[in-house]
């Protein structure tokens, strides 16, 4: 083999893929996107979230971990009324939105709500949006698992930031 041949086979051997391979927990979440999208009667989109399986959804108990959180967090902004105008404001908005919905707590229920911790998190600085809430769907429940843990990855939607900048 001449010089060239082999710097030749050396960089195509060595050439990144150009679309990355899905993987099987990419290819479900696919087909699950695909299967059960669909619009309500508000014109929203309404998409089921992708478990890795959907039968047998063993969550356990998430409400002790959250509360305490809301708890210290209701605590926190009681300190800063402007922040907690803010919070209250960006809570009922979810509300509204049907982003999430009110349940009321009653443990001989058979079924069990989940409960996804969250805390706002506040920039100043910023101009527009001074407060966001973030949600943590790593908790751990009373069965040591948590939300991201019973559903698939799915792939990456967003362009890689260092190669965007």
């Amino acid at each position: 083999m001449t010089p060239d041949n082999l710097l030749t086979r050396f960089w195509e051997v060595e050439e990144v893929p150009r679309k990355p391979l899905a993987s099987p927990s990419d290819i479900l979440c696919e087909e699950n996107y695909q299967r059960t999208t669909r619009r309500n009667p508000n014109g929203r989109y309404v998409v089921t979230l992708p478990f890795k399986d959907p039968e047998n959804i063993d969550i356990g108990s998430s409400r002790h971990i959250p509360l305490a959180q809301y708890l210290r967090n209701e605590k926190s902004l009681l300190r800063k009324p402007e922040v907690k105008a803010e919070y209250d404001k960006a809570i009922t908005e979810y509300l509204e939105l049907c982003h999430m919905k009110k349940v009321e707590y009653n443990p001989a229920d058979k079924t069990t709500p989940y409960y996804l911790p969250h805390h706002a998190v506040i920039k100043p600085d910023r101009i527009t949006t001074k407060l966001r809430v973030v949600f943590n769907a790593s908790n751990p429940t009373s069965n040591r698992k948590s939300l991201n843990d019973v559903l698939h990855i799915g792939p990456t939607l967003q362009k890689d930031l260092v190669i965007l900048i």
